[in-house]
């Protein structure tokens, strides 16, 4: 076995690539209700991830593909590819874009994913000032259209 991929003659094993890997992940969510979260009904998923050493990156495109009228934040449901690190209490990192069809069928600017520390979840921030019209800190269901998609990436680490 051998220590990674070195560089310019660096021989530390602390300093070496150690490790690299592409694939793909569920890209599932759920309704972050505090009265019993539940999976959302979703179509046309497209998530991808790239791991290089401790840092994660997602890439995600998922359609809301139900009906219904829940309540809570949206967020993604135990389904990152990778736990996030234990050490970081608070890592919010990348975007995510709602597109419902146009400014007067209420596109969501979006905003940032938050990673929870030490897991599988990410919860969907978007800044709350006065031009951006949101009425909460976190994407809620009711703001999610069905047929309708969220476009995002975002970089997390883990141990």
């Amino acid at each position: 076995g051998g220590g990674g991929i070195t560089f310019n003659g660096d021989t530390a094993a602390a300093n070496a690539l150690d490790d690299y890997e592409e694939g793909t992940w569920t890209g599932a969510v759920m309704d972050g209700n505090t009265n019993g979260r539940q999976n959302i009904s979703v179509n046309n998923v497209v998530a991808t991830y790239r791991k290089i050493g401790k840092q994660v990156t997602c890439w995600f495109n998922i359609t809301r593909n139900e009906t219904g009228s829940r309540t809570g934040q949206i967020r993604f449901n135990d389904s990152l590819p990778f736990t996030s690190a234990s050490g970081m209490n608070v890592i919010v990192a990348g975007s995510w874009w709602l597109d419902e069809g146009g400014v007067t069928s209420g596109d969501s600017v979006g905003g940032s994913v938050y990673i929870v520390n030490n897991s599988t979840q990410g919860v969907f921030v978007h800044p709350t000032n006065d031009s951006q019209q949101a009425p909460s800190r976190y994407l809620e269901y009711s703001q999610w259209s069905q047929h309708r998609p969220i476009y995002g990436f975002f970089t997390y680490y883990v141990d």
